[in-house]
């Protein structure tokens, strides 16, 4: 929930997939609304965040969106990683 925007979520077409959302939240936005069961009728075996641009070492960590969306899974019990790319 959020207090000035709602999160909206709707259907997009992406070819080769079974069923895609666009979410106009965050990162743990998606993966709260992913692992919810209100979008699919099951939680995922992992979630894979990502992939961003940029390094998310160190203190990073701390306000990265990319991590939030791993760590919203894994507070949730499911296995999660986050992938970023710093091609520097």
């Amino acid at each position: 929930m959020t207090w000035l925007h709602p999160v909206a979520v709707k259907q997009v077409d992406i070819h080769g997939t079974v069923a895609s959302f666009a979410v106009s939240g965050t990162p743990a936005d998606c993966t709260s609304l992913g692992i919810s069961r209100a979008l699919f009728p099951t939680t995922p075996n992992l979630v894979v965040s990502g992939i961003n641009k940029g390094s998310n070492c160190g203190y990073h960590i701390v306000y990265s969106g990319t991590v939030a969306g791993a760590r919203e899974a894994f507070f949730n019990d499911i296995p999660s990683i986050s992938i970023s790319y710093d091609g520097g």
